[in-house]
């Protein structure tokens, strides 16, 4: 689980929707592994305007879910 402080910092830093790429970049990884984190039901996403986008709540979930804090 995250601390209420990193929470509130990654809802400052982060915007509130999105890319692909902007999650690889943030979690440093491929564009692939994010979209397959999302084919897998690891990472809640919608598709606007035939591109994949990810809440920054629903990505501070996943890293809260996945922390080993």
């Amino acid at each position: 689980m995250l601390s209420d402080e990193t929470v509130i910092a990654l809802e400052t830093a982060l915007p509130t929707i999105l890319s692909i790429n902007e999650v690889a970049a943030f979690l440093s990884c491929s564009a692939i592994t994010v979209r397959r984190m999302i084919t897998d039901k690891q990472l809640p996403a919608f598709k606007q305007e035939a591109e994949w986008n990810i809440l920054r709540s629903d990505l501070i979930q996943y890293l809260s879910d996945h922390s080993n804090i």
